[in-house]
């Protein structure tokens, strides 16, 4: 298999504002997070009026607005939901596959905009300028479906469309067949941009609770509240209330919920240490991370911890245009004469959020 870029110049997501604008039928917005507010305001930059947003009766609280728009009961809307255009709000994946899968089942139009926010750029100059890199990233992805996400991920942001990287899509971020350990009674979890713990919960559930320490890091002093609660009835964990990064330190922080991240000229400072500070000679065996960005400077802060024990790596790959090939690059050097990284790439939304690099460790096959 070879990297087979296409330059089509699809933009379905202008395709759907057209079709939108079009259309005499009122607009709502399936979904109440953050996600939510970015197809807004994208919605609204193209003229398009959003009558409101519409949950889950899970998820549905009483005088909600957003934007100053309501938030809705999506069964309040049922009887009549075939007189409105529904765009989604929501980045998971098999609730997504399976409203486009069976929209003439629901009887009802809905929109999947692939990228509703400012996010960088790889236009065709950029690919082909580093299109070796790319092929040497691709040669080193150890299995066809890797190859594949590869591909359809540079096809889907060269052409603004993510119909293909939704088929390749899946929901088990960071815990899934890539990262399992059998002996996880000794596992040593590090998870670095933790928020709230809600991908500790998804570890313990993942590990049937049978772990043996958890660090979590983060800097937000409210998420780091909600950690606390959240993880309070967990034993082993280790909450450390600071960013992770290549030096201990002081920076620039922007604090904006899961989104926070370090800056050049933030409203707050936050206090930042290096992994390998942190845990000493612990054994970990698997580190997670998703620091907005700043996942190299933190995987150099992991030097001596990755080169002593050589841990499983689930690194978000998407939040800045070089950090695939670079990342890549940076894990690759950790490969020894007795065990090497296996690279896999796997993405876990419906947008362009959530691409993750992982390298596994497996040890190398010695000639006698």
């Amino acid at each position: 298999m070879e990297l087979e870029i296409e330059c089509k110049k699809i933009n379905n997501d202008e395709n759907i504002v057209g079709e939108l604008q079009r259309s005499n039928k009122p607009i709502l917005i399936y979904g109440c997070a953050n996600h939510a507010e970015l197809v807004w305001e994208y919605l609204d930059a193209h003229d398009l009026k959003t009558e409101a947003f519409i949950v889950d009766s899970l998820y549905f609280n009483e005088n909600q607005y957003i934007k100053s728009i309501p938030v809705k009961n999506i069964q309040d809307y049922l009887p009549k939901i075939g007189q409105y255009n529904i765009v989604l709000g929501f980045c998971d994946v098999d609730k997504s596959k399976f409203i486009l899968n069976n929209m003439p089942l629901l009887k009802c139009q809905f929109y999947l905009l692939w990228e509703p926010y400012e996010a960088y750029e790889w236009n065709e100059e950029y690919i082909t300028n580093n299109l070796d890199a790319f092929r040497e990233v691709y040669r080193n992805l150890a299995d066809t479906r890797s190859k594949r996400i590869l591909n359809e991920l540079i096809n889907a942001k060269l052409n603004v469309s993510g119909k293909k990287i939704l088929e390749l899509a899946d929901s088990k971020q960071y815990f899934n067949e890539l990262t399992f350990c059998a002996d996880s009674e000794e596992e040593i979890f590090v998870d670095c941009g933790a928020f709230n713990g809600d991908t500790i919960l998804k570890y313990v559930s993942f590990t049937d609770g049978i772990y043996r320490k958890i660090y979590a890091f983060e800097p937000n002093d409210e998420n780091v509240m909600k950690l606390r609660e959240n993880t309070k009835y967990l034993s082993g964990i280790e909450i450390i209330n600071k960013g992770t990064w290549r030096k201990e330190g002081e920076l620039e922080f922007e604090e904006n919920g899961s989104a926070s991240q370090i800056v050049q000229e933030g409203k707050v400072k936050i206090p930042v240490i290096t992994i390998d500070e942190a845990v000493k000679e612990e054994k970990v065996t698997f580190i997670k991370m998703d620091v907005e960005g700043s996942e190299l400077e933190s995987l150099e802060g992991a030097e001596k911890t990755i080169r002593r024990n050589m841990p499983k790596l689930a690194i978000c790959c998407y939040h800045k245009r070089d950090d695939i090939v670079n990342l890549f690059h940076y894990i690759k050097r950790f490969s020894n004469e007795t065990i090497e990284y296996r690279f896999y790439l796997r993405h876990h939304s419906n947008s362009v959020y959530e691409t993750v690099l992982y390298a596994v460790p497996v040890k190398r096959y010695m000639d006698n």
